[in-house]
């Protein structure tokens, strides 16, 4: 495969919700494979690939059970973000001393509920946000969210999704801050 055909070939997979997968020169089995356009990536066999993404598109709890929570680190309602600057202090040639320092003591606090919710999300935010973004649990962008306007509560719909664990995410500055929501289906 080329670039252009790699390029083509990620596309889809992100229009269809699917994986990307290729191949690469660890086997010794074939011709010589192009390098991916990735900054890492882990070799597994052919084999444990296939097993891998099948189990992870086919597994499904049914729509009665809960499902367990995977104890991810992130708050479940309500973010607080406190704003950091650094400042370098480059005086001393053999060294570079980096310090944060908290500029104004800013906090960055939004909500949002219910959580676990059937499928209607309402999320209030304290400063205007250009976007914000849903993503499944390996980070995929599934939904933009914009117009999140200074304590003003936005409604937004998520019962198109399987019941699972999913991400909303706002990015500030080179960071993400990040919360989870769970999805589950009613009787």
């Amino acid at each position: 495969t080329d670039k252009s055909t790699e390029y083509l070939m990620r596309i889809l997979a992100l229009g269809t919700n699917g994986t990307y997968t290729f191949l690469t020169n660890h086997s010794g089995v074939g011709g010589s494979h192009m390098a991916p356009t990735t900054d890492k990536f882990e070799v597994e066999t052919l084999n444990q690939l296939l097993v891998r993404l099948i189990k992870s598109y086919t597994f499904m709890p049914d729509c009665q059970s809960q499902i367990q929570d995977p104890q991810l680190p992130y708050p479940d309602s309500l973010v607080q973000y406190p704003i950091q600057d650094t400042i370098t202090d480059t005086t001393n040639a053999d060294s570079t001393v980096t310090q944060p320092i908290v500029r104004d003591s800013i906090q960055i606090n939004w909500s949002y509920y219910p959580n676990p919710t059937t499928g209607l999300l309402n999320i209030k935010v304290d400063r205007d946000i250009e976007a914000l973004y849903v993503t499944d649990i390996m980070g995929k962008e599934l939904m933009v969210v914009t117009e999140l306007y200074k304590d003003r509560v936005k409604q937004i719909d998520l019962s198109m999704y399987p019941t699972g664990v999913y991400l909303i995410r706002y990015p500030i500055g080179n960071k993400w801050i990040t919360g989870k929501v769970v999805v589950t289906k009613g009787n």
